[in-house]
């Protein structure tokens, strides 16, 4: 046989044994699509899954599947395919209880980035997932009856929803195409305020940044750290979503503070002080003017100030119970003030600002926030080293 002879003989193989190969798994592969979809999107969530180092596991773990599906296909030509399992069947229940489970997981985790982004659009993939869920018992227990088609319509529905959403966010930016991935963390909020938070909210953040320029992106590297602590501390997406709105205008009463008063570059007197105290009541003011912040919001805005040992304002009342995202704002605050440049003073170092938490722990900080955000620093400061080397 000719050297040119050979290529032609492997394309006519190929050319045989590719349909034979889909052909003999179709009816399996029929009955499988919607579970096995399930499991991708849901199992798609694990971190350790989207890792760079998993990508050659990945990869495998894909030949595997291919060679899998040929291996049966080559097995279907000889008649050792098994048949499919009855609509009745004890394996046919399995695959949908499981199924169902990794659907459930789905929807749970929907209904939970509803909580953190209070997006519609969250909603919807939560509508969409249910479809597929009610699309799946018609595909593995049909037997034939004009009820498959109404499954058929529930699975062109829900994946029509999920896909319309995720293409969307895909286009519309980074944050928001993990959606439904599902590891939107808190610090995404303060990321894409204008996306998860609303425009209103950006509008309030431009004019406190004209006012106080010397501060720069202050409170947004405020917000992102107590979100960061959030995420590490477990607060619920709620919880998550307030302390990043908190954390974004908890200055905001600065902007009925005089400009001579916030670039003075030496040290405030006690008239001036008061003046500048007095923005954690007109803060929360404001904001029930603007309405549409909840409670938890205003509260943040209010008490971001306050001290366990009651030296800190407006209430200052030693012994007073400081809510959780309350504390957790009032450490990142003071972190990013010591370690940014004022007109008064020079910028302190990571480390020396890490030091006064600590000293300050149990007295004037919450001690659990001190060491959460000291873990999450030291996170973030050795994935720039390793990026760096």
């Amino acid at each position: 046989m000719g050297g040119r002879s050979v290529p032609l003989l492997a394309l006519v193989v190929f050319a045989v044994l590719v349909p034979a190969a889909l052909l003999g798994v179709a009816a399996h592969t029929d009955s499988a699509t919607l579970p096995i979809g399930g499991a991708l999107f849901a199992l798609g969530a694990l971190t350790v899954l989207r890792r760079p180092g998993a990508t050659r596991v990945l990869l495998g773990s894909v030949a595997v599947c291919v060679a899998v599906t040929f291996g049966l296909g080559i097995a279907a030509l000889v008649g050792l395919v098994p048949a499919v399992p009855g609509p009745r069947g004890p394996a046919t229940a399995a695959v949908l209880a499981i199924g169902l489970a990794f659907y459930g997981a789905l929807f749970w985790r929907a209904l939970r980035l509803h909580r953190l982004t209070q997006r519609s659009a969250d909603l919807l993939i939560a509508l969409g997932v249910i479809c597929l869920a009610a699309a799946m018992p018609v595909a593995l227990l049909d037997d034939g009856s004009l009820g498959s088609l109404l499954g058929y319509a529930f699975e062109i529905v829900g994946i029509a929803v999920i896909g319309v959403i995720v293409a969307r966010d895909l286009h519309r930016g980074a944050a928001r195409a993990k959606l439904l991935l599902g590891d939107v963390a808190g610090a995404d909020v303060v990321v894409d305020a204008e996306a998860f938070v609303g425009p209103h909210v950006r509008a309030l953040l431009a004019e406190l940044a004209k006012k106080e320029a010397h501060t720069g992106d202050h409170p947004r590297r405020v917000a992102l750290r107590a979100a960061q602590v959030g995420d590490e501390l477990g607060l619920s997406p709620g919880r998550l979503r307030d302390l990043a709105t908190g954390g974004l205008l908890h200055d905001i009463g600065m902007l009925a503070v005089p400009p001579e008063i916030l670039r003075k570059p030496g040290p405030l007197t006690d008239d001036e002080y008061g003046i500048v105290m007095h923005h954690v009541s007109t803060g929360p003011a404001l904001l029930r003017a603007l309405g549409g912040f909840s409670p938890n919001v205003h509260r943040l805005v209010r008490g971001h100030h306050e001290r366990f040992d009651g030296s800190g304002y407006p209430k200052a009342v030693a012994g007073d119970p400081i809510p959780p995202d309350v504390a957790i704002l009032a450490v990142c605050d003071v972190y990013d003030a010591l370690i940014s440049e004022r007109a008064y003073r020079k910028a302190w170092s990571h480390e020396r600002a890490l030091e006064h938490l600590r000293a300050g722990a149990g007295r004037l900080f919450d001690a659990t926030c001190v060491e959460a955000l000291a873990d999450v620093l030291a996170r973030e400061r050795r994935s720039d080293l390793a990026v760096a080397v």
